[in-house]
C-alpha cells in the first residue's frame, strides 16, 4: 500500500526473546530482534534504490494474549542508499537515522504500527520522491531538495490500508518544512508547507495533482489545507 516493493539483496536476522511465566504460559516477554541487509534493493513510485539497511527492534513488552507489542526504543539505520546509481562524487550516498520514541505493533489490526519519529538525515533528498519532480517549483524551492543535515519528528501509522505520516515537523539551516502525507493504494495525498530563507510555499496532494500555495501558505496549512487560492504544477511532461 505505501508504494515500496523490495527487488532484491539479502538479509540477516538475529535476536532473543525471554518469556514471563508469571502471567500465564507464553501469554508475555520482552525480547530484542535485529535485521540486517546487503546491497537491498527496491523501487518506489518507479524509482529504483539501493542501499544498506539495520534495524534493531526493541521488544519491551510482548503481550501475546492481546497480540499488541511494545516496540519503543527501536533504531533504524540507512546508510549507501541511492536513487538510481550513485553519483562518481557522492559514493557514500544518503543516510539516516531514526528512532522510535513511542512505538507499537499489533498484527492483523488496522493500525499495524503506530510510533512517535525522531530521525537525522544527511541532506532533504527523499522530498524528491515527494515533490515527484521539481518543475513547476520554485527555484529557490528547488534548492530544498539539497539542503543539508535536516532534523526531523513525525508521528506514523502502518496499516492494511496504507501508510500515514502526521505531523512531520523538519528542520535544517534557514529550512522548516511541515507535512501530513497518506500513501494507500489508490495514490498519495496530503499537505506539504516550506519555508526557507524567509520564502514560504505550501502544496496539495490529491488525486495525481500537485497546486501550489503561494498566498499565506502557512495559515493554509493550519487550516487543514482549506481554502485559498490553488496553482496547479506544471506536469513533468510540460
Amino acid at each position: 500500500g505505501s508504494g515500496l516493493e523490495i527487488t532484491g539483496g539479502s538479509a540477516r536476522v538475529s535476536g532473543w526473546i525471554e518469556l514471563d511465566g508469571t502471567t500465564g504460559i507464553g501469554t508475555s516477554g520482552t525480547g530484542e530482534l535485529r535485521l540486517d541487509t546487503a546491497k537491498a534493493k527496491a523501487t518506489y513510485a518507479g524509482v529504483p534504490l539501493s542501499g544498506q539497511l539495520s534495524l534493531q527492534t526493541k521488544l519491551r513488552d510482548l503481550n501475546f494474549a492481546e497480540r499488541r507489542f511494545d516496540i519503543s526504543g527501536t533504531e533504524l539505520n540507512l546508510t549507501g542508499v541511492c536513487a538510481g546509481e550513485c553519483a562518481a562524487d557522492d559514493q557514500a550516498g544518503w543516510w539516516a537515522h531514526m528512532k522510535l520514541d513511542q512505538a507499537s505493533l499489533a498484527p492483523g489490526r488496522d493500525d499495524t504500527v503506530q510510533a512517535s519519529v525522531q530521525a537525522q538525515l544527511r541532506d532533504s533528498r527523499p522530498l524528491v520522491l515527494l515533490f515527484a519532480s521539481r518543475r513547476g517549483l520554485p527555484s529557490w524551492a528547488q534548492k530544498l531538495l539539497t539542503v543539508q543535515g535536516v532534523a526531523s519528528s513525525a508521528r506514523i501509522a502502518m496499516g492494511k490500508s496504507g501508510f500515514a505520516v502526521r505531523e512531520l515537523v523538519g528542520a535544517a539551516e534557514q529550512l522548516e518544512l511541515r507535512a501530513r502525507l497518506d500513501f494507500r493504494p489508490s495514490g498519495r495525498s496530503g499537505q506539504i508547507y516550506v519555508h526557507y530563507k524567509g520564502l514560504g510555499l505550501g502544496m496539495d496532494l490529491a488525486g495525481g495533482e500537485r497546486n501550489l500555495r503561494f498566498i499565506k501558505p502557512l495559515e493554509w496549512y493550519e487550516k487543514g489545507g482549506r481554502g485559498g487560492r490553488a496553482v496547479p504544477a506544471p506536469s513533468p511532461g510540460r
